[in-house]
This record gives structure tokens, sequence and C-alpha cells, in this order.
């Protein structure tokens, strides 16, 4: 996220990525809204995810990690 300055991040809405029991969620920036399948892998300590969805009406998909960082930047 640190490619995107905070005005476009929250540009539609406040932007946020959501996580929910059973490996689902989803998340919105800017322009693009996207549902994500996720798991947690143990050896990396970090959430492994795909998405799909579309950023200005056009189809997206990916995949990407996330990790845990406190306000204090420490994971």
């Amino acid at each position: 996220m640190e490619q995107w300055d905070q005005d476009y991040i929250d540009m539609e809405e406040s932007g946020h990525v959501t996580f929910q029991k059973g490996g689902s969620g989803g998340f919105h920036f800017g322009c693009v809204d996207a549902s994500l399948d996720w798991r947690y892998d143990d050896s990396l300590d970090r959430v492994d995810f795909t998405f799909e969805g579309f950023d200005e009406g056009t189809e997206v998909n990916g995949r990407g990690w996330a990790r845990h960082r406190t306000r204090d930047g420490t994971f």
C-alpha cells in the first residue's frame, strides 16, 4: 500500500482490508473493490490470499500476502 497516498486510498470510502473467519474477506481502496480468499501460513507467519474484483469497472484478480503490524511498526 506504500505506493498510494492516503487521499487515493480513501477516495470513495475509508480504505480497508477485512479477513473474516473461514477464509473469506474483502478489501476496498481507491476505485478497487474485491473479495478475497485467504489462509494462514504458519511457516511464514503471514496470510496468503487470492482476490478478484473490479478497478474502475475493469475486472482484476491476483495474489498477495499480509502480516499484522502493530502501530509502532513491529510485526
